[in-house]
């Protein structure tokens, strides 16, 4: 009889022991609630079109930044007291070949945990070190930013001082909670690489678009020539042009083609929640040859394999011409003049579409006394030049913090007038 009351008290203890250990016990529970904070993920890539005619494009990245909205900011959250939340998503120190990452291939810059709701900017930090691996001659990066020209010459890309603190981009994206927000920077060599002149020096101004994956299209294809026997035209540029809020046309996204003369196009659909299809104008250009244009309707998640384009030879001139003008004498950086060529592509765009571009800015050599940018009273005067297919041209110059001058159908034939500029009119 003690024996079993023994065994039904040792049952009864096991008993206890398991419900309690089964229901966690109410205690415990308080004490330490299960986290009910709403979180999504957010993953960052890179990608970029190669532009002029470089073998390389190295950049060194130090680490990515968003800003979650507090409410605090201005409209767009560009002011410099803005109260941002900032949050690294990714700390790189890693140098880049840009021109690795085209045509679908891409860089994985960083993937995080971060708390729902509205983000409305990131910021992009150039290193001033570069990393330790090898560059496409299996040498050591001598510079953190630099290119490699055509013919192997190596040349650093200086970094106006403005972008020492961060390059902002204004982006609004949702993090939604258990959902994954993906976004890609497309870093623009051909807008982000000023040669200074003739002197062999550049300068590195960072144009970097922010592209989300959801509501995206694809379009792909080949540029040739038009021969009887197509010649793959590597380095053809493919721009995709669609309208805006205001009806305007404005340039949704470049590339470059390969060396079998293929290219693609990452298109987002009017925003992260508009479904409606979208009217897009796909131009093809290449140096010597007449620009050519397709209007696409794309819809969302389709793609457009067969966007193919041949390209006729062209007579080309070369337009030089000299640029004066005076900015804020407190300026920090050397202004940079970009001068904009649009012209009629047969029936495809209704008005006229940048085609041809040119970046300028001060080459840094004292001894070039027609080309100079004085610090102490902001005044500059630069030379360019650029070869264009013949034709009429509507022709714009602009420079940041003067009014942009303005040139209607220019006739670009030979023999060409010299185009000049005076920001000082």
């Amino acid at each position: 009889m003690k024996t079993f009351i023994t065994k039904a008290w040792i049952i009864l203890i096991i008993s206890i022991f398991f419900l309690w250990s089964c229901g966690g016990g109410s205690n415990d529970s308080s004490e330490s609630p299960a986290s009910t904070e709403d979180t999504g993920i957010l993953t960052l890539t890179m990608v970029d079109a190669p532009g002029g005619s470089y073998k390389a494009v190295y950049v060194t990245i130090k680490e990515v930044q968003v800003c979650m909205e507090t409410g605090l900011c201005d409209g767009e959250g560009e002011s410099e007291d803005c109260e941002c939340q900032w949050e690294t998503i990714a700390t790189l120190n890693k140098t880049y070949d840009l021109l690795k990452l085209v045509n679908g291939v891409m860089a994985t810059l960083g993937q995080k945990d971060l708390e729902a709701g509205t983000y409305n900017q990131m910021r992009l930090l150039l290193d001033d070190e570069q990393d330790d691996s090898l560059n496409l001659f299996d040498d050591p990066h001598p510079y953190p930013q630099y290119l490699i020209e055509e013919d192997d010459d190596v040349n650093e890309m200086k970094v106006p001082s403005g972008y020492q603190s961060g390059i902002k981009l204004v982006h609004p994206f949702e993090i939604v909670n258990n959902l994954t927000t993906e976004l890609i920077l497309d870093f623009d060599v051909a807008s982000s690489v000023v040669k200074a002149g003739n002197s062999g020096k550049y300068v590195l101004k960072p144009t970097i678009k922010v592209i989300g994956t959801n509501n995206r299209a694809v379009v792909s294809g080949v540029v040739t020539t038009d021969d009887e026997t197509p010649v793959p035209l590597e380095g053809a540029m493919v721009r995709a042009w669609h309208k805006d809020g205001t009806d305007n046309w404005i340039e949704a996204m470049n590339t470059f083609a390969d060396n079998q003369g293929q290219y693609r196009l990452y298109l987002n659909l009017g925003g992260e929640y508009e479904l409606d299809p979208e009217e897009y104008k796909i131009v093809a250009m290449a140096d010597g040859y007449k620009p050519s244009c397709e209007t696409l309707t794309v819809a969302v998640d389709q793609t457009y394999p067969d966007t193919d384009f041949a390209l006729t030879p062209a007579e080309m001139v070369s337009v030089t011409g000299i640029i004066t003008g005076t900015v804020a004498s407190e300026n920090a950086d050397t202004p940079v003049v970009a001068i904009s060529f649009s012209t009629h592509i047969g029936s495809c765009f209704p008005e006229p579409v940048e085609t041809a571009s040119v970046l300028v800015t001060d080459d840094a050599n004292d001894e070039t006394p027609d080309v100079y940018y004085h610090s102490y009273d902001g005044s500059f005067q630069y030379i360019y030049s650029i070869d264009l297919p013949t034709g009429a041209y509507d022709v714009t110059a602009s420079c940041e913090g003067l009014d942009p001058e303005e040139v209607q159908n220019f006739i670009a034939d030979d023999p060409v007038p010299d185009l000049d500029f005076d920001f000082n009119n």
